[in-house]
Protein backbone atom coordinates (compact mmCIF):
# COMPACT_ATOMS: atom_id res chain seq x y z
CA UNK A 1 0.00 0.00 0.00
CA UNK A 2 0.99 3.61 -0.56
CA UNK A 3 2.07 5.55 2.50
CA UNK A 4 0.64 9.06 2.54
CA UNK A 5 2.17 11.46 5.05
CA UNK A 6 0.04 14.33 6.28
CA UNK A 7 1.79 17.29 7.87
CA UNK A 8 -0.11 20.00 9.59
CA UNK A 9 1.07 23.52 10.07
CA UNK A 10 4.58 24.56 10.92
CA UNK A 11 4.00 25.89 14.40
CA UNK A 12 5.25 23.47 17.11
CA UNK A 13 3.16 25.23 19.74
CA UNK A 14 0.00 23.79 18.12
CA UNK A 15 1.08 20.24 19.14
CA UNK A 16 0.07 18.89 15.75
CA UNK A 17 1.81 15.67 14.85
CA UNK A 18 2.63 13.93 11.60
CA UNK A 19 0.31 11.01 10.83
CA UNK A 20 0.47 8.29 8.21
CA UNK A 21 -2.38 6.66 6.32
CA UNK A 22 -2.03 3.48 4.24
CA UNK A 23 -4.17 3.47 1.11
CA UNK A 24 -5.46 0.11 -0.08
CA UNK A 25 -6.73 0.87 -3.59
CA UNK A 26 -8.16 -2.63 -4.02
CA UNK A 27 -10.35 -2.32 -0.93
CA UNK A 28 -11.39 1.29 -1.51
CA UNK A 29 -11.75 1.50 -5.28
CA UNK A 30 -11.37 -1.70 -7.26
CA UNK A 31 -13.26 -4.22 -5.12
CA UNK A 32 -16.49 -2.15 -4.99
CA UNK A 33 -16.23 -1.44 -8.74
CA UNK A 34 -15.73 -5.10 -9.63
CA UNK A 35 -18.51 -6.13 -7.23
CA UNK A 36 -20.93 -3.80 -9.03
CA UNK A 37 -19.74 -4.17 -12.65
CA UNK A 38 -17.69 -7.36 -12.78
CA UNK A 39 -18.73 -10.60 -14.45
CA UNK A 40 -17.36 -14.11 -14.07
CA UNK A 41 -14.87 -14.90 -16.81
CA UNK A 42 -12.33 -17.57 -17.62
CA UNK A 43 -8.86 -17.05 -19.05
CA UNK A 44 -7.01 -19.87 -20.77
CA UNK A 45 -3.38 -18.96 -21.51
CA UNK A 46 -1.04 -20.89 -23.80
CA UNK A 47 -0.38 -23.51 -21.09
CA UNK A 48 -4.01 -24.71 -21.43
CA UNK A 49 -5.02 -24.27 -17.78
CA UNK A 50 -8.33 -22.48 -17.19
CA UNK A 51 -8.42 -19.71 -14.57
CA UNK A 52 -11.52 -18.00 -13.20
CA UNK A 53 -11.37 -14.24 -12.76
CA UNK A 54 -13.74 -11.34 -12.40
CA UNK A 55 -13.65 -9.00 -15.41
CA UNK A 56 -15.35 -5.80 -16.46
CA UNK A 57 -16.80 -6.17 -19.94
CA UNK A 58 -15.72 -3.22 -22.07
CA UNK A 59 -16.34 -4.95 -25.40
CA UNK A 60 -18.54 -2.06 -26.53
CA UNK A 61 -15.17 -0.40 -27.02
CA UNK A 62 -12.57 1.76 -25.31
CA UNK A 63 -10.51 4.50 -26.92
CA UNK A 64 -6.96 3.42 -27.73
CA UNK A 65 -4.17 5.53 -29.18
CA UNK A 66 -3.17 3.85 -32.45
CA UNK A 67 0.51 4.71 -32.71
CA UNK A 68 0.75 3.55 -36.33
CA UNK A 69 -1.52 6.30 -37.60
CA UNK A 70 -1.33 8.78 -34.70
CA UNK A 71 -5.04 8.84 -33.88
CA UNK A 72 -7.52 7.31 -31.49
CA UNK A 73 -9.42 4.16 -32.35
CA UNK A 74 -12.08 2.16 -30.50
CA UNK A 75 -11.28 -1.45 -29.55
CA UNK A 76 -13.15 -4.12 -27.59
CA UNK A 77 -11.55 -4.72 -24.20
CA UNK A 78 -11.95 -6.15 -20.74
CA UNK A 79 -10.28 -5.21 -17.49
CA UNK A 80 -9.14 -7.55 -14.74
CA UNK A 81 -7.63 -6.80 -11.35
CA UNK A 82 -3.93 -7.50 -11.01
CA UNK A 83 -4.75 -9.05 -7.61
CA UNK A 84 -6.89 -11.70 -9.40
CA UNK A 85 -4.05 -12.46 -11.81
CA UNK A 86 -1.48 -12.54 -8.99
CA UNK A 87 -3.72 -14.93 -7.02
CA UNK A 88 -3.56 -17.53 -9.83
CA UNK A 89 0.08 -16.68 -10.68
CA UNK A 90 -0.64 -15.27 -14.16
CA UNK A 91 1.73 -12.67 -15.56
CA UNK A 92 1.01 -10.09 -18.24
CA UNK A 93 3.19 -11.96 -20.75
CA UNK A 94 1.14 -15.15 -20.18
CA UNK A 95 -1.99 -13.48 -21.53
CA UNK A 96 -0.91 -12.70 -25.08
CA UNK A 97 -3.11 -14.85 -27.38
CA UNK A 98 -4.95 -16.27 -24.35
CA UNK A 99 -8.61 -17.19 -24.66
CA UNK A 100 -11.09 -15.13 -22.61
CA UNK A 101 -14.67 -16.35 -22.18
CA UNK A 102 -16.95 -13.64 -20.84
CA UNK A 103 -20.72 -13.16 -21.03
CA UNK A 104 -21.08 -16.25 -23.22
CA UNK A 105 -18.66 -15.01 -25.88
CA UNK A 106 -15.11 -16.16 -26.64
CA UNK A 107 -12.36 -13.64 -27.31
CA UNK A 108 -8.63 -13.79 -27.97
CA UNK A 109 -6.37 -11.42 -26.03
CA UNK A 110 -4.37 -9.53 -28.64
CA UNK A 111 -2.55 -7.18 -26.30
CA UNK A 112 -2.52 -5.89 -22.73
CA UNK A 113 -1.92 -2.56 -21.02
CA UNK A 114 -1.36 -2.15 -17.28
CA UNK A 115 -3.22 0.53 -15.36
CA UNK A 116 -1.37 0.49 -12.04
CA UNK A 117 -2.30 2.26 -8.84
CA UNK A 118 0.30 4.43 -7.08
CA UNK A 119 1.31 1.19 -5.31
CA UNK A 120 3.01 -0.02 -8.50
CA UNK A 121 2.55 -2.32 -11.50
CA UNK A 122 1.64 -5.33 -9.33
CA UNK A 123 -1.49 -3.51 -8.17
CA UNK A 124 -4.37 -2.01 -10.13
CA UNK A 125 -5.90 -3.30 -13.34
CA UNK A 126 -4.81 -4.82 -16.62
CA UNK A 127 -6.60 -3.88 -19.82
CA UNK A 128 -7.02 -6.83 -22.18
CA UNK A 129 -7.48 -5.74 -25.80
CA UNK A 130 -9.59 -8.34 -27.53
CA UNK A 131 -10.30 -9.85 -30.93
CA UNK A 132 -13.47 -11.84 -31.50
CA UNK A 133 -12.62 -15.54 -31.71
Amino acid sequence: PVLITLRRGGNPSLLLRESSVLVDYNALLLNPTYLALGVCATITPKNGFVFEVTAIDRTAGVEVNDQNVGMMTVRPAATVRMSDLNRVNLKREDLRNAKLVMNGKTWRVENTLPRPTPNGAGDGELFLYLIEN
